[in-house]
């Protein structure tokens, strides 16, 4: 036995080794006559030359047992004069007959097979198409190359359709594909079985399907004399969703007689509404559909250039579950209800969409949708919304996002939408009530909405009574919102080649009223909101647009807060008005009690394409507690200068310019200050270099000074505040004083002290009773420098030159009129 499989072994092996051997021997032997013989007979049953730009092999061996000839590089031009793309272009063609056919000389193909490349099928307005390239004398069945081919193979192809006569654009791309034909007289069967891509499908102008898989199987038998054609049960899988198709199409002269129906196999509501021409479905995301999707279309009557058949579809769910990906519990008691029609014009502007009943029950709440849609060429939409949203339900959604313990609900009362026109010509009309009251834990922070509705009036929207209690208080909101539903109809139309110059613009009015707001807690959840938006942000290439809906809102808001505080600040009777428009923000004639007195301000923030953004403040103070200020505001961040330290009654006129990177980190090197002041009744004591000034000069009486007023203009710039020379008089002696002080608290200070002055205040205090008489102009005077370290400065005495040259120079120095920075 093992002898006997030896041998029949060495027999195979030896006839495969032979077969191998004739083989490459026949193709030795006919490759380049066969070839050649072979491209000729097939050219002369063509109106066109089949042109071969790469090379033409033999091949025994790819296809066996049959033969092939594989062309590369292979181009027939259409029989259009007017067609500018070829009939057929691919990277390798090739023809497969039977090995005996090259010892007689007469090919009988059998298949053909395409790969890498296109075929380009075209029809002109005359009906002429460019796929009539076989010369008649020479399509007979005993030519010496029969192209009667039986068989057909794809790879790889795209297969471009443009009817100029019925305005028709199809291209498939064909991954894999197989074609078979049969024929008897008259009578053709052709099988067809493809996969691929439909890249797009425009019939009168309108893309219906963009983009989406699509897999065939349909077997499909002609009569080549009456050109009727039958299509048995084609199984159409187009995006995960599933048809099967039959009925006739006949052709005669420029027109279609079709008699088609279509039903729908196991279809998912979500992938069926993906199959719609336009639109961001992947919110439509239903899982664990739960009854049956019915869905039957019929196409009858005559397709041409002036007519089309009459078209209708049914969609029907009824008594089903549906689950989304965003909601904690199932959608009950789901009803859909619609059908289509193209109208008594069988075209788009007679077409209508019939919603007869879209409704379900979630959590024991029922919503409710219906409505219309008709003149699919310039959409008309009519659609009523009623009922409750439980929000509850997205819990868990909410969770994910960072929002606990969701609960409230959303009412819609008699919510009508109504639509117009199609692309940026969209008009959107709304009426109807919504209200709303909510409340959820952010990051262990309770917000609440109480009592809030929101009107649509058309294109004007009213948000009444809209209570909001946040961490650090609560607020009561009114908003009139004009023009926002035609901005945002526009703005989700939009794409990425908008300009913000086309949508139209809408304007807020915001009225805020508030008891007492804390914004320690409100600020710190909103910087916890702001680093989790920074990790996620999105990248400007998944933005519709290369602005936000920010920047098409101009907003003015009008706040009266009783008591706002943040840290140690408190600020009563807060009222003013916040204008946003395009990259600026206003804040005009902001006013409040704080510090002890009062105070106004003004400021404009404007953000750079950059990302950085400039904030310029006027502010205008009266009779402000300097020690208060300085202790509300944590003395400024710095412990030389501080309510310890200066106390008396402040008025002031400042201009204040931050500059702050995309980051919002504070640029001090921009930063600018120019202010008038004065301080009356002022007292300075224990001042850093007052306390040294007083140590080098035996002055004790510097270190607890007293003054009636004071007043001069600062400014700050380059990292330096800048003091001009000014006057102090105090209860004890008159001091002249100038300066600069450094961002790293270097000093360089000019002082001025009448020693005459201090002992005549000195000799009077201690005998009140005595008269005495003035020691001319300049009288005694004290001159000295500072400079260093300002928390031990050296000091010069006898500085006299230097001082006074510092002061001739402030004084020759025009001040600036700070109300002139203010421009808006």
């Amino acid at each position: 036995m093992g002898k006997l499989l030896r041998n029949l072994f060495l027999f195979l092996f030896l006839l495969l080794t032979c077969l191998i051997i004739a083989a490459i021997l026949i193709a030795w032997k006919f490759d380049r006559q066969a070839e050649q013989y072979f491209i000729s007979l097939i050219n002369k049953q063509l109106k066109s030359e089949l042109k071969v730009s790469g090379d033409i092999g033999l091949s025994l061996l790819s296809e066996f047992p049959n033969a092939a000839f594989s062309l590369e590089q292979v181009k027939v031009q259409g029989s259009l004069a007017s067609s500018t793309a070829p009939l057929i272009q691919v990277d390798k063609l090739a023809f497969v007959f039977g090995i005996p056919d090259l010892f007689r000389g007469t090919y009988h193909i059998k298949q053909l097979v395409l790969e890498d490349g296109q075929i380009n099928l075209e029809t002109n307005r005359m009906g002429e198409a460019n796929y009539e390239i076989f010369k008649e004398a020479n399509r007979q069945s005993n030519s010496a190359a029969d192209l009667q081919l039986g068989n057909a193979e794809l790879r790889s192809i795209d297969v471009n359709l443009h009817n100029h006569l019925l305005e028709q654009k199809i291209s498939y791309f064909i991954s894999s594909g197989r074609v078979q034909a049969s024929q008897s007289g008259v009578q053709q069967q052709l099988k067809l079985r493809t996969e691929g891509i439909l890249n797009y499908c425009i019939l009168d102008e309108v893309d219906y399907i963009n983009t989406k898989s699509l897999s065939l199987d349909a077997s499909i038998s002609s009569n080549t004399e009456a050109e009727r054609y039958e299509i048995k049960q084609a199984k159409i899988s187009l995006l995960d969703n599933h048809f099967l198709a039959g009925g006739t199409v006949s052709s005669a002269e420029a027109k279609s007689i079709i008699d088609l129906k279509i039903n729908g196999v196991d279809l998912k509501l979500a992938s069926l509404l993906s199959l719609l021409p336009k639109g961001d479905w992947a919110a439509l995301d239903f899982t664990d559909q739960q009854g049956d999707l019915l869905f039957d279309a019929s196409i009858k009557g005559i397709y041409s250039s002036l007519q089309h058949p009459a078209v209708q579809a049914n969609v029907s769910l009824s008594d089903a579950t549906l689950r989304h990906k965003y909601l904690g519990y199932p959608m009950k008691d789901f009803s859909l209800i619609a059908k289509f029609s193209n109208g008594y014009g069988h075209n788009l502007e007679a077409s209508n969409v019939e919603l007869s009943d879209l409704s379900f029950d979630l959590l024991g709440e029922q919503i409710s949708v219906k409505g219309d849609l008709i003149d699919l060429n310039a959409p008309k939409a009519n659609f009523k919304i009623n009922g409750a949203f439980d929000l509850y339900a997205l819990a868990r959604y909410a969770r994910s996002k960072g929002f606990n313990e969701l609960v409230g609900k959303l009412q819609f009362e008699d919510i009508h939408l109504q639509s117009r026109g199609a692309g940026d010509q969209t008009q959107l009309g709304l009426s109807g009530k919504l209200s709303s009251s909510f409340s959820t834990r952010y990051k262990d922070q309770l917000l609440e909405m109480n009592g809030s509705s929101l009107e649509f009036m058309g294109n004007d929207w009213l948000l009444r009574n809209n209570h909001l209690n946040l961490p650090g208080g609560s607020i009561l909101l009114d908003a009139d919102l004009r023009q926002m539903t035609d901005c945002l109809t526009a703005f989700a139309l939009a794409d990425s080649t908008a300009t913000i110059e086309e949508i139209p613009k809408a304007f807020a009015s915001i009225e805020l009223q508030s008891e007492q707001l804390d914004l320690e807690p409100l600020l710190r959840m909103m910087e916890t909101e702001q680093a989790q938006k920074t990790s996620t942000e999105e990248s400007p290439d998944s933005l519709s647009t290369q602005f936000g809906l920010q920047d098409l809102i101009e907003t003015r808001l009008s706040a009266q807060i009783g008591k706002l505080k943040h840290e140690n600040l408190i600020i009563e009777d807060f009222s003013g008005q916040i204008q946003l428009k395009d990259d600026l923000c206003f804040m005009r004639d902001l006013s409040m009690k704080a510090f002890g007195g009062h105070a106004k301000w003004d400021a404009k923030i404007q953000t750079k394409s950059s990302g950085r953004m400039v904030v310029q403040n006027y502010l205008r103070l009266g009779q402000i507690e300097a020690a208060e200020l300085l202790r509300q505001m944590d003395n400024f961040g710095q412990n030389q200068l501080t309510n310890q330290h200066l106390s008396g009654s402040l008025d002031g006129e400042f201009y204040f310019e931050a500059h702050f990177n995309e980051k919002l980190e504070f640029d001090i090197d921009q930063c600018y200050l120019v202010g008038d002041f004065s301080v009356a009744d002022g007292r300075l004591r224990n001042f850093a270099p007052m306390q040294s000034l007083s140590k080098v000069a035996k002055v004790k009486e510097l270190q607890d000074v007293e003054f009636s007023k004071m007043q001069n203009q600062i400014s700050f710039k380059n990292r330096i505040l800048r003091i001009p020379a000014m006057q102090i008089s105090s209860n004890i002696f008159s001091l002249k004083f100038a300066g600069n002080t450094t961002q790293s608290q270097n000093v360089q200070y000019f002082v001025q002290l009448n020693l005459l002055d201090l002992m005549k205040k000195k000799f009077l205090q201690r005998n009140p009773k005595a008269k005495a008489e003035a020691a001319g102009k300049n009288g005694l005077s004290l001159y000295a420098t500072m400079t260093g370290d300002i928390n031990d400065p050296i000091i010069k005495l006898g500085q006299k030159s230097r001082v006074r040259a510092r002061f001739i120079k402030d004084a020759n120095t025009k001040k600036q009129n700070v109300g002139n920075f203010v421009d808006w």
